[in-house]
Order: structure tokens, then sequence, then C-alpha cells
């Protein structure tokens, strides 16, 4: 008997769980672009208000890429400076090495111009020596590093959809916000 009561309590909690990671209302699966997310360095983190504009933006999905969990509380550049890192990292760091890689090749087969440097040398005596360098890697490698990282999510062939409470949630219908905060969890178990 009492291993019959612990199966139907593992079961209704199956059946619990699954009710809890599904939704009632497709309505309420929504995503909005992490482009958008990062349009305007992060102008949705500026407060935690959300609007029928911010609502506007989402869509109803199938599916979402991401999940973005954060406190309102923390500054928004923090906010926007992670999201950047997390969600362009990858791009600037492999474009950088590409670009580095082909500004040293360019180099050393005397395609781009060297800057001629004077260097004298005090310890055989004095004298004047003149050497080239160059500085394409350091200049156009961190300026590449900090575009892609700022402007990577603009040049993605395809776009992540995330979802972020603000936009995702309606805000201003009271009912359809309820319905939103309750499939949370369905939002949780979703994403790809």
């Amino acid at each position: 008997m009492t291993r019959y009561r612990s199966l139907n309590s593992v079961l209704a909690a199956e059946q619990e769980m699954i009710r809890l990671c599904t939704f009632e209302d497709l309505e309420v699966f929504r995503a909005v672009s992490m482009s958008y997310v990062l349009s305007g360095f992060g102008h949705i983190f500026a407060d935690s208000k959300g609007s029928a504009v911010t609502f506007a933006k989402s869509t109803q999905v199938r599916h979402i890429h991401e999940f973005i969990s954060h406190n309102w509380s923390t500054p928004r550049w923090t906010k926007f400076l992670s999201l950047v890192l997390h969600s362009n990292l990858r791009l600037a760091l492999c474009s950088t090495s590409f670009l580095t890689l082909l500004l040293v090749i360019s180099g050393l087969c005397r395609v781009l111009p060297l800057f001629l440097q004077h260097v004298q040398e005090d310890f055989y005596g004095p004298t004047s020596n003149t050497q080239g360098f160059s500085c394409y890697c350091i200049v156009i490698g961190n300026l590449n590093f900090f575009l892609a990282c700022f402007l990577g999510h603009k040049l993605r062939l395809k776009e992540t959809l995330v979802f972020l409470d603000k936009a995702c949630i309606c805000q201003t219908d009271e009912e359809m916000k309820a319905k939103g905060i309750k499939s949370l969890s369905a939002f949780l178990a979703n994403p790809e």
C-alpha cells in the first residue's frame, strides 16, 4: 500500500512538473531579439517600467534561445556590458585573431608600410640605427575587437531570440501579466 502511495505521489509530482513547464496559453510565449535588447547601449534597462511599446517589440514564438534573468537594482551599463560580452565575445575574438594574422602577414610581405624609429644604443658607444615597426595590429586589432563586441549582434545572420520580462510579459494588461508570470517556469524549460 505504501509503495502505491509513493508511486502515486511521484506520478502526481511528474504531472505537476509537466503542467508547470507547458504553456496554457501560447499567446504569452513571446521573445524579443537580442539586437533590440542591446540597441541604444541597452536602453531597455534604463528603468524597470514596462509599456505597450516595449511589449510590442516582442513577438509570439515557438522557441527562445536564451532566458535573460536580471536584477533591476543592477546598473544599466553593467547589464549591457555583460550581455555584449556574452553574445559577441566569440565573434570579436575570432575576427580580431583573423585580422591580426592578415596584418602580420601583410607586414612581413612589406605590403603595409613600416614606421621608422630611430634607436640609439649607448652600450657599445653612441650609434644611430633606424628600425621599422608596425602598429597596425595594435590599432586596427583593438578597433576591430571593440566594434565586434559592441556591434556584433547586428551582423548575425540568424537573430537570437531572448526572453526579457519587461518586453515579453505584458505590463499594461493585468490578466495577461498574471498569465505571463504564471508561465515563467515554461519559459525556463523551453530555451534551445
